[in-house]
């Protein structure tokens, strides 16, 4: 179903043998990393059984460490990337936002910690990744990298929370009323504001929408880019209770940016115009963050 061939994984969907309609989910991965994929999924869903949240979590089945895969069970719905349109958006990122900080206050045990070294290790990989295919992009690359390192928030592990990885609108279904979250093999106790920047940097990757939005003028694009993280930020912020962390929100804005960028390169994924509008991006965040930061 889905191939990931340079990871030497895949993930299928498979009837189950004593239910005809029914169904699980199978995931293959390499052996180094099949136990601890399933360990994490485990400890959200034990965190689930003792504080009950409003979204469901499949429920791992067996690990078949010799083979290199695992079950879990199938969740119902269809996929959130492709249900957003104009005129639902608003309403489903709101709720997008809301179910992410609800998300976040998950007591989950047992699952790693973020590694702030390597990520800013893979910070400075990307940055002269993109240089590579991008030389005459050298000079803003260069001033964001310093930019960067200079508005670079402080980081405890106070303000650690169970963070999904890799939470992206594909990575959420939607049956009526009932949402569900997959994918949980990256989840770790980390800062929720990355976890919140992948979301937001995600959008135009991730979403037909804005992918078909990205042919029309660039400042239609931009706006209806810019509504969009507007009403998850607003779901978010709703649920909290309180006010976000602007700058420390853009900094992490900026890296994801400068991470989907390499992806571009690194996955196969370039088209002259959304790298276009992805510079665009950094550009506008960069100055988003100077100003928040009181840099000229």
């Amino acid at each position: 179903v889905l191939r990931y061939v340079p990871l030497r994984r895949f993930t299928f969907r498979v009837a189950a043998s004593d239910e005809p309609n029914a169904a699980i989910i199978g995931k293959f991965k390499r052996r180094s990393r099949i136990v601890d994929a399933y360990n994490r999924l485990t400890a959200v869903t034990d965190a689930i059984d003792r504080a009950p949240v409003s979204f469901a979590v499949p429920d791992p089945i067996w690990l078949d460490h010799a083979r290199c895969l695992y079950f879990q069970e199938a969740q119902p719905g269809d996929n959130l990337a492709a249900l957003l349109d104009q005129h639902s958006m608003r309403t489903l990122l709101h709720r997008v936002g809301a179910l992410h900080h609800e998300l976040h206050q998950l007591d989950v045990s047992n699952v790693p910690s973020w590694d702030l070294d390597a990520f800013l290790r893979d910070l400075l990989h990307d940055v002269f990744w993109i240089m590579f295919f991008q030389p005459h992009h050298a000079v803003l690359l260069t001033h964001v990298q310093r930019l960067l390192f200079k508005t670079m928030p402080l980081v405890s592990t106070s303000m650690y929370r169970l963070c999904h990885g890799d939470f992206v609108c594909s990575q959420l279904l939607v049956a009526d009323d009932r949402w569900s979250v997959t994918d949980w093999d990256l989840c770790h106790c980390g800062d929720p504001y990355l976890d919140m920047a992948v979301l937001l940097t995600s959008l135009p990757y991730d979403v037909p929408l804005f992918a078909e939005q990205a042919s029309q003028p660039h400042l239609a694009h931009a706006e209806l880019l810019e509504a969009a993280c507007a009403s998850y930020l607003a779901g978010y912020k709703d649920a909290a209770g309180q006010a976000l962390d602007t700058p420390r929100l853009l900094w992490y804005r900026l890296c994801t940016e400068i991470r989907y960028l390499a992806l571009m390169f690194k996955k196969d994924w370039f088209q002259p115009a959304a790298c276009d509008q992805a510079f665009e991006r950094v550009r506008s965040l960069s100055a988003q963050l100077q100003e928040a930061g009181g840099l000229r």
